[in-house]
């Protein structure tokens, strides 16, 4: 009997990627496993740096043993080989095994695509030699993962491959590299999108229901535009997705209070201390106003069911009307108004451990 994951309001992405060779097996027929063991063997060699990359291990990855050559283009070998050679693309990807500034793995990273000829051929390749790190960067799972904001293809990949293994480790039992995330993430896509409609839907919710997976998405959302911009799209969203709407105000909330302090007590306070720490000449109205905002959104101040706050939408599902998620946009652009001139002074924004605990 095949297996299926049974979904939860939590995603697992270790349990999709514990489904990858069914996947596998309904989208091509067969599962590749000898082949996978074989390329793994191969590469493994040039990770451990027994020796250097050459043309033949690239062309190895087009066996009829594997998946890959029903989707990427082979490539010639006579103009592989001049190539790489001429980019010395087997000794900038032995450099960049050790190499772990932002800046100098995106310049690896773009020498290496340009030997190569187009970053899908050297994705494909870094996926074998460095399945940690990197990936095969699918466009369907980019787009899922909201990699929007890189202003080149080169930081486009690293952007989506350094995504993959926070997935990785914030949405998975057991923690996965960038292949095996990508992996899983295919997995769930296919079972997602495919069959039938009961079961789709079911596998839509446990992704896009998932409190984690919400306030990533919109802190990403958030993030790609400018600091006017992410605030417009949070009212964007008011009609069509109220909850999304909230909870980028929510996370522009938290970025604007923890910029407004300073970086010691960014990671370790919750948000409820740290309006606490506010000076008052910080604080539109009142703390308690602040509280609220976080605490219990707006709901008790329109009449509605009570405690309706960020915790109860994101971790609890529940789901806010338009007119209570209009007050909370409108109540963060109140915040972030007031304190316009003070962000202004500190553009830094908190990095992704100080929101995602």
């Amino acid at each position: 009997m095949k297996r299926t994951p049974t979904p939860e309001t939590n995603l697992d992405l270790c349990q999709y990627y514990g489904l990858f060779q069914d996947a596998l097996l309904e989208r091509y027929g067969q599962t590749f496993s000898a082949g996978f063991a074989s390329i793994e063997a191969r590469f493994k060699e040039v990770r451990t740096r027994e020796r250097l990359l050459g043309a033949d291990d690239v062309l190895a990855i087009f066996s009829d043993e594997l998946p890959f050559v029903r989707d990427w283009t082979k490539p010639e070998r006579q103009r592989l080989e001049e190539r790489m050679n001429e980019f010395r693309v087997a000794a900038e990807i032995r450099r960049l095994r050790d190499t772990k500034d932002r800046s100098e793995v995106i310049k690896l990273i773009s020498q290496i695509r340009y030997g190569f000829g187009d970053l899908s051929l050297a994705a494909l390749v870094l996926h074998h030699v460095y399945p940690e790190r990197f990936a095969m960067c699918g466009p369907h799972l980019a787009s899922l993962l909201y990699i929007v904001n890189a202003r080149t293809v080169p930081e486009f990949y690293f952007e989506y491959c350094e995504e993959l293994e926070l997935w990785g480790r914030k949405r998975s039992s057991r923690e996965l590299g960038a292949v095996k995330a990508e992996f899983a993430l295919w997995t769930w896509y296919r079972l997602a999108h495919y069959g039938r409609n009961e079961v789709k839907r079911k596998h839509r919710n446990n992704f896009f229901k998932d409190p984690w997976v919400q306030e990533r998405r919109a802190a990403r959302v958030a993030n790609a535009l400018p600091e006017l911009g992410r605030l417009d799209i949070a009212r964007s969203y008011v009609g069509v997705d109220p909850n999304l709407a909230a909870i980028i105000a929510w996370v522009e909330f938290e970025w604007a209070l923890r910029r407004l302090l300073s970086a010691e007590q960014m990671r370790e306070i919750g948000v409820p201390d740290l309006i606490d720490k506010l000076p008052m000449t910080a604080v539109p109205g009142s703390r308690d106003d602040l509280k609220q905002l976080w605490l219990r959104g707006r709901g008790a101040l329109v009449g509605s069911r009570g405690k309706r706050g960020r915790n109860e939408v994101i971790h609890q599902g529940l789901a806010l009307e338009k007119d209570e998620a209009r007050l909370i946009v409108d109540d963060v652009v109140e915040f972030v108004d007031f304190n316009s001139e003070d962000l202004r002074k500190k553009e830094q924004r908190p990095p992704d451990g100080a929101v995602f605990r």
